[in-house]
């Protein structure tokens, strides 16, 4: 009778394992079909996809944003499918972000940007950036922390733009830079 029960433990152990390994793999699977979803819409928005760990101090930008802001590859590191740009001492990701943010919209930026780390927010600015072809380009960014104010990450737009400043397409729910 011991045995019996014994036998029974373990069998209901063994199931119990292999019930949570499916699940597992179910979940991880279905994961994989939304991230291939949300990629296809945004890449159909025309936007591109940035990510910020902020504790790692490490960017990332997806093919379409070195579109966007008129960019190039040259210093970044392809990484787990998204261009990767580490920071150092002497080379943050906000110091590039901000290079080529132009100088009258950088300080907006950098204080919207700050203010949802700070409250562990959302992010949205429309601003302008200076591309390496010399032209001024207008972005529409918008983003939130997650994961405990760890990471910061987002969308980018090419912003509607009227004479030299970009257009505000919502003026309630987001400011424009300078």
């Amino acid at each position: 009778n011991r045995n019996s029960v014994s036998l029974v433990i373990k069998v209901l152990l063994i199931c119990s394992v292999f019930a949570s390994i499916f699940l597992y793999l179910q979940e991880r699977e279905q994961a994989q079909q939304d991230a291939a979803q949300f990629k296809t819409a945004v890449r159909a928005a025309g936007a591109g996809q940035w990510f910020w760990d902020i504790e790692k101090n490490v960017l990332r930008w997806d093919a379409r944003m070195f579109e966007l802001f008129h960019q190039s590859t040259q210093d970044w590191k392809w990484v787990d499918g998204s261009w990767e740009w580490r920071g150092g001492a002497d080379s943050t990701p906000a110091e590039f972000f901000g290079a080529c943010v132009l100088d009258e919209d950088r300080e907006f930026v950098f204080k919207e940007l700050q203010r949802a780390i700070d409250t562990k927010g959302s992010y949205q600015a429309v601003f302008r950036v200076l591309g390496s072809d010399g032209n001024i380009y207008p972005i529409r960014s918008g983003g939130a922390v997650f994961g405990g104010g760890r990471y910061l990450t987002g969308l980018c737009l090419r912003a509607i733009a009227t004479g030299a400043a970009p257009a505000v397409l919502d003026t309630t729910a987001i400011q424009a830079g300078p």
